[in-house]
């Protein structure tokens, strides 16, 4: 698939499967007046984990995070909860599968995030001029980030490149129009907390639309946009009365990138070596009792690896090594 073409994939309705409360209700969790993206400044939408593609089709497995060490929460919720609970029956109370731990079931080896954009309706030519542009801003933005994210995935050697399809949610809302993405990662995005977070920081920049679509095509190429554009960026969004905590945000993210790039294609190259063919569920064991916030990648760049975790050996030998002075 290339940049320009979009493939699509469809969110079925939690009522199409047997477990009613397994998925999320994407229509009762998107009010129609929200989580709608503006051009060169979508900072208002939510991630949301997503299953395996089966069919052409998907399910919203949470809830939405705009944080993405929180969000990196709500995966462990899903792969490490307990498998039954009580549920109050017309017999009393039994034992039941967990809605969550079926939706870790759902979830499967995929590395999925839907990141939903709902437009207003197109009640005049001009508001469908508008959201054919919103539209296209969003699909440029994620075609960034699939091609960071396969460059740094060829300097892993990993099997598996991540792709985006455009999603269509019209069983739901049928009168609206969309623009929502799929990220469809290498299962590897999800199998490390400082993976996850560095897969979620390239998603989450690349759609908030100020980046040049040609100017990026390597983590190097995308500092230098980045640092020559960083006083245009905070001028833009400081700019925009109505939202002044979105040019905090996007700042921080771009600033994050700034710190911290020097250290991605070390951390992907050297995944084997730190990881092997462990299962996810194995490597992201050890993390469970850590804070969101220390397992994202700018701690790693900080201060490093947990010294008990099994990859500190290797993490903090292949940061060491390319670490640059006075960083």
């Amino acid at each position: 698939m290339s940049e320009n073409e979009k493939e699509y994939v469809t969110v079925i309705s939690p009522r199409d499967k047997d477990y009613n409360d397994v998925f999320v209700d994407l229509k009762e969790l998107l009010p129609k007046t929200s989580y709608y993206a503006y051009p060169y400044c979508n900072t208002n939408f939510s991630l949301h984990l997503a299953s395996e593609i089966k069919n052409g089709r998907i399910a919203i497995l949470s809830s939405g995070e705009r944080c993405r060490e929180t969000f990196s929460g709500t995966l462990k919720n899903l792969l490490f909860t307990e498998k039954e609970r009580k549920y109050y029956t017309g017999n009393g109370w039994e034992m039941q599968p967990s809605p969550t731990y079926l939706r870790g079931i759902e979830l499967g080896n995929s590395a999925n995030v839907f990141v939903p954009a709902v437009y207003p309706y197109p009640k005049l030519k001009e508001q469908r001029v508008r959201n054919e542009e919103m539209a296209t801003a969003f699909w440029n933005g994620a075609s960034v980030a699939k091609r960071l994210l396969n460059y740094l995935e060829g300097l892993a050697e990993w099997e598996e490149r991540s792709a985006v399809y455009g999603v269509r949610i019209t069983n739901m809302f049928p009168k609206e129009n969309h623009g929502s993405l799929l990220f469809a990662g290498a299962p590897q995005w999800f199998n490390t907390p400082y993976q996850f977070s560095l897969y979620l920081l390239i998603c989450r920049l690349s759609i908030n639309h100020f980046i040049i679509n040609d100017e990026v095509k390597d983590v190097d190429s995308l500092v230098k946009f980045l640092k020559g554009h960083l006083e245009e960026i905070k001028a833009f969004y400081t700019n925009k009365r109505d939202t002044p905590w979105v040019a905090q945000k996007i700042v921080t993210d771009a600033n994050t990138v700034i710190k911290t790039a020097w250290s991605w294609e070390s951390v992907v190259k050297n995944y084997k070596k730190a990881y092997g063919n462990k299962k996810r569920t194995s490597i992201l064991d050890f993390y469970r009792p850590y804070t969101f916030n220390a397992t994202g990648i700018s701690t790693l760049c900080d201060s490093g690896a947990p010294t008990k975790a099994p990859d500190y050996t290797v993490l903090s030998e292949a940061l060491h090594s390319c670490r640059p002075k006075g960083n």
